[in-house]
């Protein structure tokens, strides 16, 4: 999830990695799915900022053992928090502890997300999004997300009784991961939700110097390249996670943040 001014997030991509957490295999595919910048329409490569990986369930010890080895930027070890009324995310933990039972300060740090108040926050968005025209929208989506992503996304309605979200849907992981990634953009090094409209101007004078200076280098042999690579292709180029781009009526590679170019992502 790309985030930008007032939190505008914008679900670029969602990705099921096939296996189980216990074996090596599927942590080096996240790795390598993570540390891959995505590019933007003007250039610009962007990198995930701070990634929540959900430790509950019967694999904790194999989520714990991934972050420990700090293989991408950022990456907490997090639990859903019990209290339904429980902060986005919670100040960090050290769980490890050393032979002689210190707290280990280079350790695995555990934090704890609210995620009723998560659900609450991305639920009041949507319905206020369904008055406001396209290009306003706080919640905005990729067109080439699988379609059972959006069923998943709201999968869940709140019990005002008991005071929590409930299942209507037995695949909810679309939004565990959507409330995953708002519990990443509060990180402590990151607190996109706290940035002011001086903090997003210095970063999209950043990003936009970034594009220059991108677009310096790249000049006169970028366009060469991709009309090579499509032509020896024939059914579609590589976007830049190294998938599948579908090809666009005028025969050109469509991107597969199409449309979300140029607002400034955070994260």
């Amino acid at each position: 999830v790309g985030w930008g001014r007032g939190m505008t997030a914008w679900t670029l991509d969602y990705v099921e990695l096939a296996g189980d957490p216990a074996e090596e295999d599927v942590w080096v595919a996240l790795t390598d799915l993570l540390n891959r910048p995505i590019e933007r329409e003007d250039g610009v490569q962007l990198r995930a900022s701070a990634t929540a990986i959900d430790a509950g369930g019967h694999r904790t010890e194999a989520v714990k053992n991934y972050v420990r080895q700090r293989k991408i930027t950022r990456v907490m070890c997090i639990f859903g928090a019990v209290p339904n009324n429980a902060p986005i995310l919670s100040k960090g933990k050290l769980a490890d502890v050393t032979w002689k039972e210190r707290t280990d300060k280079r350790g695995i740090i555990i934090h704890h997300v609210g995620t009723v108040a998560a659900k609450h926050y991305l639920y009041s968005r949507l319905a206020a999004d369904a008055e406001r025209q396209a290009e306003a929208r706080l919640v905005r989506f990729s067109d080439e997300l699988p379609q059972e992503f959006f069923p998943g996304l709201v999968s869940e309605v709140y019990n005002p009784v008991k005071n929590r979200f409930e299942k209507r849907v037995t695949r909810n992981e679309p939004l565990d991961t959507w409330v995953y990634a708002y519990a990443a953009a509060h990180h402590p090094e990151v607190r996109l939700h706290r940035f002011t409209k001086s903090d997003w101007d210095a970063l999209e004078a950043k990003l936009a110097a970034t594009a220059a200076s991108a677009g310096a280098d790249s000049r006169g042999t970028h366009a060469g390249a991709e009309s090579s690579h499509g032509d020896a292709q024939g059914k579609g180029t590589m976007d830049s996670r190294g998938t599948r781009a579908q090809r666009s009526p005028d025969g050109g590679a469509r991107p597969r943040s199409a449309g979300f170019g140029r607002d400034g992502w955070g994260l």
